[in-house]
């Protein structure tokens, strides 16, 4: 994928990108999820609208000590750090509710229908369709034909991932595996989807 972050900085076992333009952002995040998964790779997401400065990142090391210093900030960084870490399990990319993003394309932007009693900080309500869709697709020599096909196997990629893991770690792939299944319905009929909650669910959303 052909995008320009402004910048891109790796914190323990996290790493957050900068971009000026939106749209960017949730290509690149919809691009990243789906490499990601193909290569079985777990990884959650959170988008975050707001500033962002970064103060200093340093690396010093000799044969004794290695130090290693990131430090940055801004409202987009705590926006985007709440949203991953909102409560709601599974390989998703959550959309921070204090931001303001409208579909480019039908289904581009799901519902939470997880527990519905479960107390979220901050209550997220929105999540980025990372599944590919008739626009996004292009078949390959060796590769899917279809968009059905293609999608098939972000489902068997999380499927074996999920028949990897302890029983306790279960749960984040089943919730990505209905995650999936919504986010397959909303690019189909995105109309339907719309009946199962309330439309300003689709209608907030964040940046990265």
């Amino acid at each position: 994928m052909n995008c320009d972050p402004v910048q891109s900085v790796v914190f323990s076992d996290s790493a957050f990108v900068i971009f000026r333009d939106l749209n960017t952002a949730i290509g690149f995040a919809q691009y990243f999820m789906r490499d990601m998964v193909s290569f079985q790779v777990p990884v959650r997401m959170g988008i975050g609208r707001g500033t962002y400065r970064g103060l200093r990142l340093t690396t010093d090391i000799s044969d004794e000590v290695r130090r290693h210093s990131s430090q940055f900030l801004g409202t987009g960084v705590i926006r985007a750090h709440q949203a991953e870490s909102c409560g709601l399990k599974g390989l998703r990319i959550f959309i921070h509710p204090d931001s303001e993003m409208i579909e480019d394309w039908p289904g581009d932007l799901c519902p939470v229908l997880d527990d519905a009693s479960q107390e979220l900080s901050p209550p997220v309500i929105s999540e980025l369709n990372w599944l590919l869709h008739d626009p996004d697709f292009e078949p390959s020599t060796d590769g899917p034909q279809t968009v059905d096909e293609a999608n098939d196997a972000f489902v068997v990629s999380v499927t074996e991932m999920m028949n990897a893991v302890p029983d306790r770690a279960k749960v984040q792939y089943q919730q990505t595996l209905a995650a999936l299944t919504r986010m397959r319905a909303a690019y189909k009929s995105p109309a339907a989807l719309r009946r199962l909650a309330p439309e300003k669910m689709l209608r907030q959303a964040d940046s990265l």
